[in-house]
């Protein structure tokens, strides 16, 4: 299977690299009052965080501008490139290429690790490497978008299922079918997960709310850099994404999109 430029085999970990551009331009970010409270968690007036996943930097810049000290992991080539261009004018910000799994333990500890939109990529004995990372009461924080079909977008919803129960009926039980972002349980999971380890207390959840409007292009856009999609082939994901699109233009040129994002924090223990 073809690799991306930095040798990591294609895998649904790792296929964002492919659409980097289109990632930067169309995911949504992520609250300010998010960053807030995280900051405000972690009870230190400039923590040092270790960033995973850290994408084109969405998630970084918004920490970057409060101040604290981030070295952000991004396995990816392409998107580092991006996050690099992101934060070139914040010295406290830093862009390593690489996984969480392939970073050094045994330096300073962290006293936040972050991962927005990336818990649930990061390997088995993902805890047990945070809790070594992270030195006493660090915070573990990850948080997670997704969108929501209110009562009168139902109908757009039943349209785009049909596309999918025609043409690619196994991504209706993929973790992230559409509308294009994260949907509820990864937060749900890393919760019973914190709850359950002896390594962090009980963990705290908060909600954030918010909304945006795509272009119908943009939406699609949107679409193709979710990794569920990516791993079609390109002649089965072109049909599907042109299906999707043919479906949307009877509600109009634009849709508008409901956020939620919900945020887990769980402090280490000793």
């Amino acid at each position: 299977m073809p690799g991306s430029s930095n040798g990591i085999e294609r895998n649904q970990a790792f296929v964002f690299g492919e659409v980097a551009d289109g990632y930067e331009r169309t995911r949504p970010s992520y609250p300010e009052a998010l960053f807030d409270d995280v900051l405000e968690y972690c009870a230190k007036a400039t923590p040092r965080i270790l960033e995973i996943g850290a994408g084109t930097g969405k998630a970084t810049v918004s920490l970057a501008k409060r101040g604290v000290a981030v070295v952000a992991l991004e396995p990816s080539a392409e998107m580092a490139e991006i996050a690099k261009s992101n934060l070139a004018d914040f010295d406290n910000a830093k862009v390593v290429e690489m996984t969480f799994e392939g970073w050094p333990e045994g330096g300073a500890p962290f006293d936040a690790i972050v991962a927005a939109q990336a818990w649930h990529w990061a390997e088995d004995g993902k805890y047990e490497r945070a809790h070594r990372v992270l030195g006493p009461g660090g915070v573990l924080a990850a948080f997670w978008n997704r969108a929501v079909w209110p009562e009168h977008q139902l109908a757009m919803r039943a349209a785009v299922e049909g596309v999918y129960l025609e043409l690619e009926p196994q991504l209706l039980d993929a973790p992230a079918a559409f509308p294009g972002l994260v949907p509820y349980g990864r937060e749900r999971v890393c919760a019973a997960e914190l709850e359950a380890s002896p390594l962090f207390d009980s963990p705290t959840r908060a909600e954030y709310g918010r909304s945006t409007t795509y272009s119908l292009s943009s939406y699609i856009d949107l679409l193709g850099t979710q990794s569920m999609h990516r791993m079609l082939e390109p002649d089965r994901r072109g049909r599907l994404m042109a299906a999707i699109a043919g479906a949307l233009e009877t509600f109009g040129d634009s849709i508008d999109v409901e956020i939620e994002t919900r945020l887990v924090m769980a402090r280490r223990l000793p």
